[in-house]
């Protein structure tokens, strides 16, 4: 009787015992995704400031060059 009772008791410990493991293997698997899925936001972000970033260095060089035609031919009328 006092086996079976210590068989019970063991097979009550390695059950809850799995179940820990269970829980913090899946806390784990959440952090990963959770880490995973801001991974891709950010990268995304990047993608998104850099093409801003190209766009706007196009439109400054295209209003540099107005600005440089615009200057050189004002220096040309003020001879």
């Amino acid at each position: 009787m006092a086996t079976s009772k210590w068989t019970s008791a063991q097979q009550k410990a390695d059950k809850n015992y799995l179940a820990d493991e269970a829980h913090a293997r899946r806390k784990k698997l959440n952090s990963y995704k959770s880490a995973a899925k801001r991974y891709i936001e950010l990268s995304d972000n990047v993608q998104e400031l850099t093409e801003y970033m190209e766009i706007q260095q196009a439109l400054f060089e295209k209003r540099l060059k107005e600005l440089t035609v615009t200057d050189t031919e004002q220096l040309d009328n003020d001879k």
